[in-house]
């Protein structure tokens, strides 16, 4: 099959083309895939997304997802969810940052935020890209979303001693404004 030029599977695999790996013995080293994050050590700088609602694909589905990311030594978000859930997925072991959907009940986003920190996640943080819908402001499982000012952002991060995360970040202004505000780690929508 041709690939049409200009396309992302072309582009792909151009860039995979021109990679080139150069295997040799004198000198060499184990490779490390481990980083450090907030003072933690990880084996792998790969992460679970921050999922929701895997229950409905298996049972324990969350809780599973992050005994897997305790048994690979990597870090695992958490989407929406139900308190408990929450906490088993901190029992396994596994480093969990929790995302909070930008409720437009401010007091419940506080809520989640005080019980991250209160159960030992690693970091805790809120969904920005969940404000809008295609018709106005969005809705999930009944909970009206809004839309986040920096002002508000810059007040959940000073709200918690855990580090504070953004997901949904869209551009370059915004993430500098997100850093303006203390946030400490960002996921690129």
């Amino acid at each position: 099959m041709q690939r049409k030029t200009g396309s992302s599977d072309h582009i792909t695999r151009a860039y995979l083309d021109s990679l080139l790996l150069e295997v040799r013995h004198l000198d060499s080293v184990m490779p490390d895939t481990g980083m450090a994050l907030f003072g933690h050590h990880f084996d792998t700088p790969v992460m679970t997304a921050a999922l929701s609602h895997l229950h409905r694909t298996w049972e324990n589905g969350m809780v599973e997802m992050a005994r897997g990311a305790a048994q690979m030594n990597a870090v695992t978000f958490s989407g929406m969810g139900p308190k408990d859930e929450l906490e088993r997925m901190v029992a396994t072991g596994a480093q969990v940052i929790k995302i909070i959907k930008p409720y437009a009940d401010r007091e419940s986003v506080y809520d989640k935020i005080r019980h991250a920190e209160e159960i030992g996640c690693l970091g805790v943080g809120i969904d920005t890209d969940h404000a809008f819908s295609r018709s106005g402001y969005d809705v999930i499982e009944g909970m009206p979303m809004f839309p986040l000012s920096s002002k508000e952002l810059a007040d959940m991060v000073k709200a918690t001693k855990l580090p504070f995360f953004i997901k949904g970040v869209l551009s370059r202004k915004e993430a500098r404004k997100c850093l303006d505000c203390g946030v400490k780690g960002m996921v690129v929508s």
